[in-house]
């Protein structure tokens, strides 16, 4: 048998369906990995053979968001574990460093142990609050699943109520300055 014979064995023609499958498959996997790696839209796409805006209809599918917020939190947590893995001994460092004989040196040491554990506590913080929106958004996801009401409605729901937000901003912003503007003098008062 010719090695091209051989190759036309081992590798299924484009046209098959499985192997269309699995390549889509596949290609949602490393997008998924992209985007959870924070890159753009653009970014995301070309390195996965897609223009930025299949990129953002795929993004559209609340089940495609909900795989990037997952692998993202899970891409977040094993850089956690591995840096993790080296706290042990970046403590025991700093330790050492707090109780150096110079005082520069201790002075240092004293401001990076705050500065560690004042982004520690914002990081969970923000972790925390990520975790509740994602539950939140679960929630409504079940909800508009119950009651049958199609994406494309409760996408147009959230621009409304986005709109009546910046409506109300403006008319805020637009009754405060003409109140401003136009003082009323003690003379006109009935």
């Amino acid at each position: 048998m010719s090695t091209q014979q051989n190759e036309d064995v081992c590798e299924p023609e484009v046209s098959d369906p499985e192997r269309l499958e699995d390549d889509e498959f596949d290609r949602d996997d490393r997008l998924v990995d992209w985007l959870a790696l924070g890159y753009s839209h653009e970014r995301a796409g070309v390195e996965v053979g897609l223009s930025a805006r299949s990129v953002k209809r795929r993004l559209n599918q609340r089940e495609f968001k909900a795989r990037v917020s997952l692998r993202g939190r899970e891409l977040h947590a094993e850089s956690w574990e591995a840096t993790f893995a080296l706290r042990d001994k970046a403590v025991a460092r700093l330790e050492r460093l707090l109780d150096s004989e110079d005082e520069r040196v201790a002075i240092s040491a004293i401001r990076l142990a705050f500065d560690i554990s004042v982004r520690v506590r914002a990081e969970q913080a923000h972790q925390d609050l990520t975790d509740q929106v994602d539950e939140l958004s679960a929630q409504v996801d079940r909800v508009a699943d119950e009651l049958q009401i199609p994406e494309r409605e409760l996408k147009k729901r959230e621009a409304s109520v986005s709109k009546r937000e910046v409506d109300v901003a403006e008319l805020e912003r637009g009754s405060v300055g003409s109140q401003r503007s136009t003082p009323r003098s003690t003379e006109d008062s009935p």
